[in-house]
């Protein structure tokens, strides 16, 4: 008599490759998570650090954005709340954090009228980015943007004083 011989069933069932893609899946997922936590992480303490130095020192209730800035010096650059309600804006500086500038955002020129009265002396220009920052120990204005001179698309930064909007300079970026 002849034996009947089952068939063995393949290990790699639908099932099976469903289940181990997500379980690939996921440790990846947690992978690149870690991965991002670990190389964002000193940025983040330091963002914190002028956050917390911001209301301690210069005495914001509460705090909206900050980022750091680089120029000439490196400062960072807090936006929040003081204890009157208003809104203000902190630039801290110093190996530690240790001196800041306080300027409230009613007692200068705000975005919209810069940038309105930027748009009058150069009505061509195309603005890439506009942000506050430091120069020369003075809170300021940057404005970087870029116009067609000759054909060619020619790079600049203009700065202008935080408290009234006055012109200070102009830097070029070279030709590449």
């Amino acid at each position: 008599m002849r034996t009947v011989r089952r068939k063995r069933l393949p290990f790699w069932t639908p099932v099976r490759i469903a289940l181990f893609s997500a379980v690939v899946a996921v440790t990846l997922l947690i992978g690149l998570n870690a991965y991002y936590m670990h190389v964002q992480g000193p940025r983040w303490k330091e963002e914190n650090q002028a956050k917390w130095q911001a209301k301690q020192m210069a005495g914001l209730v509460s705090t909206k954005d900050a980022y750091k800035y680089v120029w000439d010096t490196t400062a960072w650059v807090v936006e929040g709340k003081d204890a009157d309600g208003d809104d203000a804006v902190v630039w801290l500086t110093g190996e530690k954090l240790d001196q800041f500038i306080v300027r409230k955002k009613r007692d200068s020129v705000i975005r919209a009228q810069l940038k309105e009265q930027f748009f009058q002396g150069k009505p061509d220009a195309e603005l890439k980015q506009m942000q506050l920052g430091m120069l020369e120990g003075q809170p300021v204005w940057e404005l970087f943007y870029a116009r067609d001179q000759s054909g060619e698309l020619m790079y600049y930064y203009d700065f202008y004083r935080y408290n009234d909007g006055g012109y200070i300079i102009t830097y070029n970026l070279p030709k590449q």
